[in-house]
């Protein structure tokens, strides 16, 4: 059974290639393209993962992660930052607001894939564990 990413970033370009390299996971990618819709998204697809980019207009990604953190339905839902953006301090916000990882552009593939697939099984094994 796939399980869904939601990609909140402003680039079309890394949706793309995003898809590219989770495409051999069991995956279904949603994309939104900036903080506000993010969130909507978020509390209406209810994903078992958001990857997130810190610079975007309007709200930015922090902020977004802090309402997503903020919100009685998608506080739980795991955050994965994936940002051009090396500023420790960004980091060190970005992981005090609950965000499980800060990864920077460019990644090595095989390195996100690597991650995205260990924190879904544990999503996975947490779910099955509850039921």
């Amino acid at each position: 059974m796939s399980q869904r990413i939601l990609i909140i970033d402003d680039s079309l370009a890394l949706h793309k290639l995003i898809e590219v390299h989770l495409s051999s996971c069991d995956v279904e990618l949603e994309s939104v393209f900036d903080g506000e819709s993010g969130v909507a998204a978020a509390a209406k697809l209810r994903p078992a993962l958001i990857l997130l980019d810190v610079e975007m207009p309007g709200i930015d990604g922090l902020e977004t992660c802090r309402r997503l953190k903020a919100g009685r339905d998608t506080a739980d839902i795991p955050v994965i930052f994936l940002t051009a953006d090396i500023n420790k301090d960004k980091r060190l916000q970005a992981l005090h607001l609950g965000a499980l990882d800060y990864v920077t552009k460019p990644f090595k593939p095989s390195e996100l894939r690597a991650k995205v697939t260990a924190l879904l099984r544990m999503q996975r094994q947490l779910e099955e564990a509850a039921n």
